[in-house]
């Protein structure tokens, strides 16, 4: 700014000393002229009358370039006050820029003095979220050392009942062998029916556990859940059950197979992998061949099939006398039972015999259990060992 008011105060006294020096010039010009002019009027109208003559259109002339001059000398005057005029605007302008400027300085003070505030101010935010930050790391770290003993402490009360439990299995395993520990496992094929819910009454008024092995066409998909909620495990069944296309080729069988497990998952939301073929694994329906090729690939997909060692013979009509599936469905010539029995509309006697079924296994002295992957494998055709 200082350079732009030296500037327009260097133009101005330029301009000025220009101007009046012109003005000198002219001044000493028209006066020599004049003096000139009169000495010599005098002289010639003295002396040479008519040569004077000649001279007056050089002097009318003279007159005119005088009248150019002095019109260019106006012209000059009235530019010098044009050039006077912008100078006084330019100044006004720089005074302007001037006051300008120092009110940018001083708004920018005011915008540095904000800048510093701010900066105090996040410089004190930061410092306290540092010291919070901090306070919350150790916090954090403290409580991880408990959390970190507590699970020390937490990790070798599980090895102790670990240990106990196997001890435990140990001690059953071997009171087993030495058959003294029996187990039943109760099933029902072909559910849910219309006989269900006295099925699970029966159960429940006994404190008992069974398996159900379900198929889904024409089923109530929401029984699955009520056999689940109540404590008891759901196997699978295929979902048609209808031999010829259970049986067709192995991809028939497992589609149907994937469908009920499929229909199971979707309301109870479990993956269910224990099986049992429609009329057993030995069942006639299907080749040997199909049979081994069935076996195998169960096997790779981790399914595991079940059959039975006890008949309780409800199968072979409907009705059958409550009797004869109570002789039939009470076998005590082995430690591990598993005993056949359908859930259907058609087996209202099943129904009626259930609890002198139960009763026959208590003397005996059976526990019932409910079947899972690794329950003693009661198969008619044997199965693969899992790899």
């Amino acid at each position: 700014m200082a350079k732009q008011q030296q500037f327009l105060y260097d133009y101005r006294d330029d301009h000025d000393g220009k101007n009046n020096g012109k003005l000198t010039t002219t001044a000493i010009v028209l006066l020599v002229i004049s003096i000139l002019l009169v000495a010599f009027s005098h002289f010639v109208l003295i002396k040479q009358k008519e040569k004077f003559k000649k001279e007056i259109p050089l002097l009318k002339e003279n007159k005119q370039k005088l009248e150019k001059e002095v019109e260019a000398l106006d012209g000059n005057i009235k530019h010098n006050d044009e050039v006077e005029k912008e100078i006084e605007e330019l100044s006004e302008l720089a005074q302007i820029r001037n006051e300008r400027d120092t009110n940018m300085k001083k708004t920018f003070s005011f915008i540095g003095i904000l800048v510093a505030i701010a900066g105090f101010l996040y410089a004190g935010v930061h410092i306290f979220g540092t010291t919070s930050k901090y306070m919350e790391y150790h916090s954090l770290k403290s409580n991880v050392k408990k959390l970190s003993e507590e699970k020390d402490k937490k990790n070798a009360e599980l090895a102790a009942v670990t240990k106990k439990s196997a001890d435990v299995k140990a001690q059953y395993e071997k009171l087993k062998a030495d058959k003294k520990i029996k187990t039943v496992y109760l099933t029902f094929d072909d559910g849910p029916s219309g006989h269900t819910d006295q099925i699970l009454e029966i159960l429940k008024k006994n404190n008992i556990k069974a398996t159900f092995f379900v198929i889904g066409i024409g089923k109530n998909y929401n029984d699955y859940k009520k056999i689940i909620d109540q404590g008891h495990v759901l196997g699978l069944h295929t979902y048609s059950h209808e031999y010829k296309e259970v049986y067709a080729n192995e991809e028939s069988f497992f589609k149907d197979l994937y469908k009920i497990r499929d229909a199971v998952k979707s309301t109870t939301g479990l993956d269910v992998k224990i099986t049992r073929f429609p009329g057993g694994s030995s069942n006639a329906k299907a080749s040997k061949a199909l049979k081994t090729a069935i076996i195998n690939r169960m096997t790779k997909e981790g399914y595991v099939y079940f059959d039975w060692n006890c008949d309780s013979t409800d199968a072979s009509g409907n009705n059958v006398p409550v009797e004869k599936l109570v002789k039939y469905g009470i076998c005590t010539t082995h430690p591990d039972i598993n005993v056949l029995m359908h859930d259907t509309n058609a087996k209202k006697t099943t129904v009626q015999a259930l609890q002198r079924i139960i009763d026959g296994y208590r003397k005996a002295g059976y526990t019932f259990e409910t079947l899972n992957v690794n329950s003693p494998k009661i198969q008619h055709v044997k199965q693969p060992e899992m790899k």
